[in-house]
């Protein structure tokens, strides 16, 4: 379903709608600090600023 189409009273029920999403805030299912930092890190570089 586009942003543009309307419904026409009729429910919307998408197959591929997300069904569920998983917040992991404490990185016990995903450790992904590092990753992050190595992002941020390159991110500085490709600026040409010094990384803190």
């Amino acid at each position: 379903m586009t942003a543009n189409q309307k419904l026409s009273g009729q429910k919307w029920q998408d197959e591929s709608a997300i069904q569920a999403v998983i917040f992991d805030i404490d990185d016990v299912l995903n450790y992904s600090e590092l990753i992050y930092l190595e992002i941020e890190r390159s991110s500085y570089a490709h600026f040409g600023q010094p990384y803190r």
